[in-house]
């Protein structure tokens, strides 16, 4: 019979590192990640090198493109975290989204039309995007409407990484007959993360000024995240220094 031992409070040495939330910013903003609230107006590429030059860093990019119009959550990985990139734009994510339609369906017809929407659909690319046309599907977890103002409807989309809501918008057009645009687009969440833990870019900025300018970490401390919190999903262990 073999047996084995754990301890409840195990101790390191700081020279083989130590918990991700006790490490020091400069170390995150080596390997870390912020997310951001982007708004309407900006690409991501755009927002993210804005970012870097504010923050002073030689690498930064974003995980999962949102079009110029569009907002919401979109985190920003720095350094080693870049490496990642991949994992992040394979999230699961929500959307909120304002179409306009020529002629407004009956809501019930419009909720039966979402619902058909559903499942394993095909999607191909807006001729407006940068990915090359071509035939695919996604899986679109649910299609919810929310509410009708006038010939706008407001849903939520939860949806397989890499849908395009603008193909959704036309092709629910064709089906009802009537032209359809996407109006308005919001992210609200991407994977884990969602609106709740973003910040806007104005304080990104605040908490830097405070940092270079007053000495004060501590907003800092508070918006960039270890990488670790982006691989909760993945299975672990810790293993002692002595191992």
């Amino acid at each position: 019979m073999s047996m084995h031992v754990l301890e409840e409070s195990p101790t390191t040495d700081s020279a083989f590192g130590g918990a991700p939330d006790d490490r020091s910013l400069e170390e995150r903003l080596a390997s870390g990640f912020i997310l951001i609230d982007k708004p309407a107006g900006p690409t991501s590429h755009q927002l993210a090198a804005w970012a870097r030059d504010l923050l002073g860093l030689e690498r930064l990019g974003h995980g999962g493109t949102l079009d110029p119009f569009a907002t919401g959550v979109l985190p920003l990985m720095a350094g080693r975290c870049m490496k990642i990139t991949n994992k992040i734009l394979k999230h699961r994510k929500s959307y909120i989204a304002v179409f306009r339609f020529k002629d407004m369906p009956e809501e019930s017809v419009l909720k039966s039309t979402m619902a058909s929407m559903t499942g394993r659909i095909y999607n191909v690319p807006p001729e407006v995007s940068a990915v090359k046309v071509q035939v695919r599907t996604r899986t679109i977890h649910a299609f919810e409407l929310l509410d009708i103002d006038g010939k706008d409807a407001v849903a939520r989309i939860t949806c397989e990484a890499g849908t395009y809501i603008r193909t959704m918008a036309r092709d629910m057009g064709l089906m009802l007959n009537t032209p359809v645009d996407l109006k308005e687009l919001r992210r609200e969440s991407s994977g884990m993360f969602d609106l709740t833990q973003c910040i806007t870019m104005d304080q990104l900025a605040d908490a830097v000024w405070l940092w270079k300018e007053c000495g004060d970490q501590s907003a800092m401390m508070r918006i960039v995240h270890p990488i670790e919190k982006l691989l909760v999903e993945i299975p672990r262990c810790q293993i002692k220094d002595s191992a």
